[in-house]
């Protein structure tokens, strides 16, 4: 199966990545793929689909579980972390 990775910042660079072809692949392993792809830090990969956030943590919950099919477009919003506060790339500047 292939997924699609679209990054949140700068050129909104999109990656594919190709997992286990059935659900039960865990998103934890799409964070791990993530990493071994771009670098960014597990904890600092806020993964997010069309209709719902993919789990902040590192957690063992399944790509079924959230309804992420063949083809699909995941989003990743870097979580910043600077003096103990959680910042995603998201946020609005005041």
């Amino acid at each position: 199966m292939q997924l699609f990775v679209e990054t949140s910042w700068g050129s909104r660079q999109t990656f594919s990545i190709r997992v286990k072809a059935d659900g039960s692949n865990t998103i934890k392993n799409i964070k791990d793929l993530i990493h071994a792809y771009d670098g960014t830090n597990l904890l600092q990969q806020w993964l997010l689909s069309p209709k719902q956030s993919l789990c902040r943590g590192i957690k063992e919950e399944t790509l079924a579980k959230y309804g992420i099919q063949a083809g699909s477009t995941i989003h990743m919003a870097e979580v910043v972390i600077a003096h103990g506060l959680r910042l995603n790339s998201l946020t609005k500047s005041p």
